[in-house]
């Protein structure tokens, strides 16, 4: 349950209901029906803060499409996130599927982050 959420320039976050006394840890993915929004940074007995993918800090290891070309999703404070360090060009097309890639320490493999879109910045991906 979203107890608050702060949404500006500068962070896109939410405060949620659950804490370690409900088994939440740092890093933890926080999924929706769609697939990951973001994961929790901050902690505490009842309540842990969640960063938003789209938050302009944030960063997730991902693959993309069928040849699961390796990249960056970084969060833009808007609506899409830019593709980062993805291959060569053709590599990637609209409509790839972007799932997170193995990353140690953070969100587990094979979760669903959105799929590549053209947008008026090039190829991004559309949470």
């Amino acid at each position: 349950m979203i107890r608050a959420r702060s949404v500006g320039t500068i962070s896109e976050s939410a405060l949620l209901g659950a804490g370690r006394k409900a088994g939440v840890k740092p890093k933890s993915a926080v999924l929706n029906s769609r697939g990951l929004v973001g994961a929790t940074f901050e902690v505490g007995p009842r309540t842990s803060r969640v960063l938003f993918l789209t938050d302009k800090s944030a960063r997730v290891l991902v693959s993309i499409g069928r040849s699961l070309v390796t990249g960056v999703a970084v969060g833009t404070g808007g609506r899409y996130l830019e593709i980062r360090k993805g291959g060569r060009p053709g590599d990637i097309a609209i409509g790839d599927e972007v799932l997170t890639a193995c990353e140690l320490g953070a969100v587990p493999r094979g979760l669903r982050v959105g799929r590549v879109v053209a947008s008026p910045y090039g190829l991004t991906i559309e949470p």
